[in-house]
């Protein structure tokens, strides 16, 4: 759910959902975090998912309203002040998610994933590479 200086990934599961899981696992007021990826830290990596996956869906529903697909979209954001996360590329699958979501889709609603690879792929200007 929550990684340390990793991209999060929410191509599988929901942004809604995860911001929902956010907010609950605050109210354990953990002062260690073991994340699923990364360094151990503290409570700061629940902020930044969080500011993360927010600007996510300002980014899906600014793209929802321009009439961009979300690899467009990605392409027009760039990685915003979170390019310094590992495996920025999913970018492109947040944004298939929260497109999906902004539009009505259930969470967890399947979602095309080998295009949405493809795009990851296109977006990150070449082979993938998990660095998480």
């Amino acid at each position: 759910m929550v990684m340390s200086g990793v991209t999060p990934f929410c191509l599988m599961g929901s942004i809604d959902g995860s911001l929902r899981a956010l907010e609950w696992l605050r109210t354990l007021d953990a002062a260690v975090i073991v994340a699923g990826h990364g360094q151990v830290a503290g409570p700061e990596v629940l902020d930044e998912a969080e500011a993360y996956l927010r600007w996510v869906r300002e980014v899906a529903a600014e793209g929802v309203r321009a009439g961009l697909p979300p690899l467009p979209a990605a392409k027009e954001a760039g990685y915003g002040r979170f390019g310094a996360l590992r495996d920025p590329e999913r970018l492109t699958a947040n944004l298939h998610r929260a497109y999906a979501e902004h539009l009505g889709a259930a969470p967890g609603a399947p979602l095309d994933v080998l295009e949405i690879f493809e795009e990851m792929v296109a977006f990150n200007g070449g082979t993938l590479t998990c660095h998480a």
